[in-house]
């Protein structure tokens, strides 16, 4: 007897087993025909004869702004990437000079006061560690010539380091040679000329870049007084909204505890 129930059992298992794969393989071919039914016809050679073509919106561009804006190459300042490429350039070739030039320099062999040794050394730090600015900047710029933030920072670079480069030039001239100190300050000088050649353009990306600004302020302004002028005219419907427990207020009860009345006999 247990070994027929056990049998028995068994086959159920195995039938409710078929049953459930087959209700599985059912759903699965239900849900790809509903899937591949709901899929947008992206063909236009699919659409049925006779079925009307969706139009799509035209919007109208106000006529202010289809106005172009003047030329950039009439603005001061401009210049083209190839030019400012180049003077790139000049400005790394003025970096590699001014770092050969350290080279020559040794605060610990001249015949000059401690605290001059001193501050000829904290200068030569200064100078090289404005130079690894320059070349950090310049580097950056020269990947992103349109960008006003890199050209800024190249120009501060450039500012930051005419002070300790002046003030080993001076130093120089006084305790080791002339020469020398005569070829940093002519490293000055050329700084100080790409500098004042660098900050018209620097004006001119800040001041392009300000105007586009105030342009998409003010075509911002426009659009929200547009919008605001047309929802007034077309006040959205107010929709009413159930309750989800509608409160029905009772009176309660009035209720007297008095004795009643004793009737006489």
């Amino acid at each position: 007897m247990n070994h027929e129930r056990t049998c028995g059992r068994k086959k159920l298992m195995r039938r409710a087993a078929v049953c459930v794969a087959l209700a599985l393989a059912a759903t699965a071919g239900a849900a790809g025909q509903s899937g591949s039914a709901s899929r947008p016809l992206t063909n236009s050679s699919s659409r049925p004869k006779g079925a009307p073509v969706i139009q799509t919106e035209k919007i109208q561009v106000p006529a202010a702004l289809q106005t172009p804006p003047p030329s950039m190459a009439s603005q001061p300042g401009y210049m083209l990437p190839a030019e400012t490429q180049r003077m790139l350039l000049k400005v790394w070739q003025l970096e590699t000079r001014v770092r050969d030039l350290m080279t020559q320099v040794h605060p610990e062999l001249l015949n000059m006061p401690s605290d001059q040794a001193v501050s000829l050394g904290r200068a030569l730090e200064a100078l090289a560690e404005s130079l690894d600015s320059l070349e950090t900047a310049r580097a950056e710029f020269s990947g992103r010539v349109d960008s006003e933030y890199l050209a800024f920072q190249t120009y501060a670079a450039m500012t930051n380091l005419r002070t300790p480069l002046r003030r080993v030039a001076n130093l120089v001239s006084r305790y080791q040679s002339r020469q020398v100190g005569g070829m940093f300050e002519q490293s000055w000088n050329d700084l100080f000329t790409l500098e004042a050649a660098l900050e018209p353009y620097v004006a001119f990306l800040t001041r392009n870049h300000d105007r586009i600004y105030a342009l998409m302020q003010g075509n911002l302004y426009d659009c929200q007084n547009q919008l605001t002028a047309a929802m007034r005219k077309h006040p959205p419907r107010t929709k009413m909204i159930r309750n989800i427990v509608p409160f029905k207020p009772r009176r309660p009860r009035q209720t007297t505890n008095q004795p009643k009345a004793v009737q006489k006999k």
